[in-house]
């Protein structure tokens, strides 16, 4: 509506290739996602290291809500990415629809400001389905509101 997208549902699926250390990093960080096993006190991958991974296999759906992300891996319940070893390099974050803007994040380059002002995120942005500023008059607030003494 109005050149917006309102809700998305897909998947991604790859049977091998190589994903960037610092897009996992921006999944772990941003996307809420659990990084596979690795030494105490370490990630199992680093920004700047490319990885080769045997099974990217992923569902997705965006809407109001925000982003919400799950497994479609029959080999490791729960897992996003596999290693050409079969170990788990990335699993599907526990927490149920994520904002927008996290999308965004882990997307964008890295950058100090909130959602850099980028031509990428400029040309995505207008395509999702952002919440309304103000609830609408039927949404039933959330939590007490605030009295002041």
């Amino acid at each position: 509506r109005d050149g917006r997208v309102e809700r998305a549902i897909g998947s991604l699926r790859s049977s091998s290739g190589t994903i960037g250390g610092s897009l996992l990093l921006a999944a772990v960080e941003e996307l809420g996602c659990q990084p596979g096993p690795a030494s105490p006190g370490k990630f199992p991958f680093v920004v700047g290291r490319n990885r080769h991974y045997r099974d990217l296999a992923l569902g997705f759906a965006v809407d109001q809500r925000g982003l919400q992300l799950h497994s479609l891996a029959d080999e490791r319940p729960g897992a996003l990415v596999l290693s050409g070893d079969g170990a788990v390099l990335i699993s599907a974050p526990d927490e149920g629809p994520l904002p927008l803007v996290q999308l965004l994040r882990a997307l964008a380059p890295d950058s100090q400001v909130q959602v850099p002002a980028t031509k990428e995120t400029a040309q995505l942005a207008p395509w999702l389905p952002w919440p309304p500023i103000v609830p609408p008059a039927d949404h039933a607030p959330t939590s007490p509101p605030l009295r002041m003494p």
